[in-house]
């Protein structure tokens, strides 16, 4: 989705003749109109006037798709060594799916946990938008209604829409085949996929530390028997 929305709204940018930023955390530059907040952590308080989208999926799928992308993903941090020499990629790689998984759940929790908690579901200013409904049959009225909230209108709205079929996450939810290790990996961008591939232990976990995300965000909680315990 990172790389949809990045392709899409640098673009849209471009077409419209306004400054992009991909960001993280931080302020925007005084001059953009149009930016990504990959983490959605940017203080909007701190811009001025803002009209937004925010994407929102499954934690769980977020965690089994996070954990597949980092087995062989070049992004930098992962291959940044930790005190004892080994990066998060090698220790992600040397370990089995459980505890890999495992792994994955922490890292979401300590870098997602807080954000989510906080996020306020109703600024005004924000149009909130599942990744089940983007990726479902009635994508192109979301995409109409998406940049409409933005105020983007005649042909620069046209414009905007064009870039979200030309793009669109349905055709991009599958990475292509990258190898590491003699190992290919093509993830689906399906929803549900955490029921498939998360053990018991895992589920119980999530819910112990991020239940109250679930729930917040209108994600039913595992009807699983959960275990008692994680490591």
């Amino acid at each position: 989705m990172t790389t949809y929305f990045k392709a899409v709204l640098k673009l849209l940018a471009f077409g419209l003749g306004e400054r992009f930023e991909d960001i993280a955390r931080q302020i925007p530059n005084p001059k953009t109109k149009v930016f990504l907040s990959i983490h959605s952590q940017t203080p909007l308080s701190e811009i001025g006037p803002y009209k937004g989208i925010h994407l929102m999926r499954d934690p769980r799928d977020m965690i089994v798709s996070s954990y597949h992308y980092h087995l062989w993903t070049n992004e930098t941090w992962v291959h940044v060594p930790d005190e004892n020499g080994q990066t998060y990629q090698e220790k992600l790689l040397a370990a089995d799916k459980t505890k890999g998984l495992f792994m994955e759940i922490r890292h979401f929790i300590f870098f997602n946990r807080e954000t989510l908690e906080n996020w306020d579901l109703d600024d005004p200013n924000i149009l909130e938008v599942s990744y089940d409904d983007l990726m479902g049959e009635n994508r192109d009225e979301l995409y109409a209604e998406m940049f409409s909230f933005l105020g983007l209108k005649g042909k620069a709205h046209e414009l905007a829409v064009r870039l979200m079929r030309l793009f669109e996450a349905g055709k991009r939810s599958k990475v292509s085949a990258t190898k590491t290790n003699e190992r290919a990996h093509i993830r689906s961008g399906r929803s549900g996929q955490w029921k498939d591939e998360l053990e018991p232990e895992h589920i119980a976990y999530i819910e112990q530390e991020l239940g109250h995300i679930l729930d917040k965000f209108g994600y039913a909680r595992s009807p699983v028997e959960q275990s008692q315990g994680a490591i």
